[in-house]
């Protein structure tokens, strides 16, 4: 029986239904026990042979000019046959493999939907002796099952290959292609791990270009000449982490229009622009970081960000971004609001229109320009007075009084919640009846409201007091009159309020009161008017 996969003419490997070529592979212990390698094997030298075989009549007048001295058995006619030597010769042989080396540097295989299975260099049935045989190797629509692909002096370029297993990249050589880039439009069904060897730790091109990830993709250790993702689309990450640990990026890192449930930077130089433009990251922690080029953020969802130790050398542009989720209450076992430690902003920082859903903590920044916080939204929830101060203040110096004393009242709002804790009394009394009135002068129709809802009471009083007096001649508290008496004695006394006394007899120390809190209601009014035009 043959196998099932179209255009294969191999037989089939039992139990499958295709060819050892073409059969879904396992891990290798399996497969080595079912002789999956050792057919696997077989059947590439088969491949390659054909392959070479449709390509010799090209290349056989110039291998004639180079061979002409071999005594190698499978020199023959015009030029060497290296379709003969990967069918039967003894590849093992080093006089075989010296002579391929030697002949067949400029030579590219294509290798066109193969599965290969994972492998020991140890095996004699190893096929990486067969693919370190040639100077280029392109693998078109691949399936491997191997763990990584580390061969020095061989240049290789995927296309729209699936990785099954955890793949492990490592520098090495790019076949020159279309795309620029290692990888292109390949499907990595488990996680993707990036690092050095031991004499080189650098990339020369992009690694990636239209490519989707299900898993991790964790570099460490790593620097790139080139940008490292090319083509990408918000259906390309799917549930994908980002781990970017000690790299150096010297091109341009573009994060755009993805979605990522994770995003990991610590120890990592950003020479030129970063940008994690209109993308969705639901936990984002940049640590120990600097970004020399421009930082771009705009559009972009977070819901949960920390940024620590992290230096901004050029613009920081936030706008339009939203931290956390609107209308939404979050019980994390981690802090939820936005935090900024110890950061330093060496230009400009845009935070303008950006959505604080959970809270900003801004307190610990180093800003060298005053920072853009025009028309945001924070959550004072979960932010401090300092934050609040630093904001206002950047509206203040910017002349823009309409939105510094829109944070001004938020500062005062977090201070009255910091004396719950260690205020005095009468602290607490006067910032919480500020509050209650005008919300520190933010609000003049609430202080209105009080006014009306004074003068209504203190008239309804005089009624009921007058009403008392017309019926009654005597003091319901006889005993306490004399109090009540020297009160409004102490009232009389109050020289800017006496004349206004004169019609209030019996009254005078509650007219008193009431016209105390009447001109506080005034000020209020007064000076909340005032913060809406200006301060």
């Amino acid at each position: 029986m043959t196998c099932t996969f179209e255009g294969c003419t191999n037989n089939k490997f039992a139990p499958h239904e295709e060819c050892a070529l073409h059969c879904v592979k396992g891990n290798y212990q399996n497969d080595s026990r079912k002789s999956v390698l050792s057919e696997f094997y077989n059947l590439l030298r088969i491949y390659i042979a054909d392959f070479l075989a449709a390509n010799q009549a090209s290349n056989s007048h110039n291998n004639q000019s180079l061979f002409n001295s071999s005594s190698s058995p499978y020199k023959r006619g015009l030029g060497i046959n290296f379709s003969q030597i990967f069918r039967d010769g003894d590849l093992d042989n080093d006089e075989n493999r010296n002579l391929i080396r030697r002949t067949n540097t400029n030579d590219l295989i294509v290798l066109h939907n193969i599965s290969f299975p994972d492998r020991r260099s140890k095996d004699s049935f190893d096929y990486f002796k067969l693919l370190k045989l040639f100077s280029g190797i392109h693998l078109l629509d691949c399936h491997l099952y191997i763990g990584d692909w580390q061969l020095e002096d061989v240049s290789f370029f995927f296309q729209g290959c699936m990785f099954y297993n955890q793949f492990d990249i490592t520098p090495f050589r790019m076949l020159s292609n279309d795309t620029n880039c290692l990888f292109s439009e390949c499907d990595f069904k488990d996680k993707v791990r990036v690092s050095p060897t031991e004499i080189n730790s650098i990339f020369e091109d992009s690694l990636f270009s239209g490519c989707r990830f299900s898993n991790l993709i964790d570099l460490s250790g790593v620097g790139f000449k080139s940008e490292p993702f090319l083509e990408l689309n918000d259906k390309l990450f799917v549930n994908t982490e980002l781990k970017i640990f000690n790299c150096t990026f010297e091109g341009v890192v573009k994060l755009n229009k993805v979605a990522l449930s994770s995003l990991w930077i610590n120890d990592t130089n950003f020479l030129s622009n970063f940008e994690i433009l209109n993308t969705e990251v639901g936990k984002f922690v940049c640590t120990n970081t600097e970004m020399h080029g421009v930082f771009k953020a705009s559009e972009s969802h977070f819901s949960y960000a920390r940024f620590e130790r992290v230096k901004f050398h050029d613009v920081a542009d936030f706008e339009k971004a939203a931290f956390g989720e609107a209308n939404k209450i979050v019980i994390a076992s981690y802090p939820v609001t936005t935090i900024f430690r110890f950061a330093t902003f060496m230009t400009a920082s845009n935070f303008k229109k950006v959505n604080f859903y959970y809270g900003l903590d801004f307190e610990n920044v180093d800003l060298r320009e005053q920072p853009n916080f025009l028309k945001s939204n924070i959550n004072p929830h979960n932010t401090n007075r300092e934050t609040f101060r630093i904001i206002k203040y950047s509206f203040d110096s910017r002349g823009n009084t309409l939105e510094a004393n829109r944070f001004f009242v938020q500062e005062m709002k977090a201070f009255k919640n910091e004396l719950k804790e260690e205020g005095g009394f009468w602290d607490k009394l006067v910032y919480n009846v500020n509050d209650l009135i005008s919300e520190f002068g933010r609000n003049y129709i609430r202080a209105i409201t009080w006014l009306i809802i004074s003068l209504i009471s203190y008239t309804i009083l005089l009624y009921l007091h007058d009403w008392y007096f017309d019926n009654f001649d005597y003091f319901i508290w006889k005993k306490l009159e004399w109090i009540w008496i020297f009160l409004n004695d102490i009232a009389k006394n109050f020289l800017p309020f006496s004349r206004f006394l004169g019609s209030k007899s019996g009254f005078e120390f509650i007219s008193l009161l009431f016209y105390i809190w009447f001109g506080i209601l005034i000020w209020q009014i007064v000076v909340s008017v005032k913060r809406h035009t200006q301060r």
